[in-house]
């Protein structure tokens, strides 16, 4: 495929750091929905730092994602079926809204979106990439993970987006 503009540069689209160890965070307990962990034991279980295991989790609690229990038998475990937790679900515990561009938040902050041309065309594919992830669920990645094959270049990656109206 050839591409008419060239990303080899540093920087991408991405999600955050702390966003991803989410992601193996959640991961690691889909692995076991029925048990139990300190922070400690995923720490050493996921190789995530101490420290950002426990805001992750922190996080994760708020968000309805995981449940925490004290006491001797306590720790963290999911809050419900790991196919009833999106990606969109963790990335948004931990950063907030999804949001591309300024312009394409609730609360608009663009000194420019007034007079932007570009701007609805924004939150149209904000939409698409907050409706993409929230149709992955946490089940699914780690169904996904178990694959060894990944795509090459030459596959084809299609995915379908329904109900998805671009904003005039």
């Amino acid at each position: 495929m050839a591409h008419s503009l060239s990303c080899l540069g540093t920087k991408m689209l991405r999600v955050s750091k702390m966003a991803d160890y989410a992601t193996v965070i959640m991961g690691f307990f889909a692995r076991c929905p029925e048990s139990s962990f300190s922070a400690v034991e995923v720490a050493e279980k996921t190789q995530v730092a101490l420290p950002s295991v426990r805001k992750v989790l922190k996080l994760l609690v708020l968000a309805d994602a995981l449940t925490s229990v004290r006491g001797v038998n306590g720790g963290y475990r999911l809050a419900r079926a790991a196919s009833q937790i999106s990606l969109a679900d963790v990335v948004c515990a931990i950063d907030g809204p999804i949001a591309l561009t300024e312009c394409s938040q609730e609360s608009q902050q663009c000194y420019h979106a007034e007079h932007c041309a570009v701007q609805p065309n924004w939150q149209w594919v904000n939409q698409i990439v907050s409706q993409s992830l929230s149709a992955v669920s946490i089940e699914e990645m780690i169904k996904q993970s178990n694959k060894v094959a990944l795509a090459s270049e030459s596959d084809e990656i299609t995915i379908k987006i329904s109900n998805v109206k671009k904003v005039k």
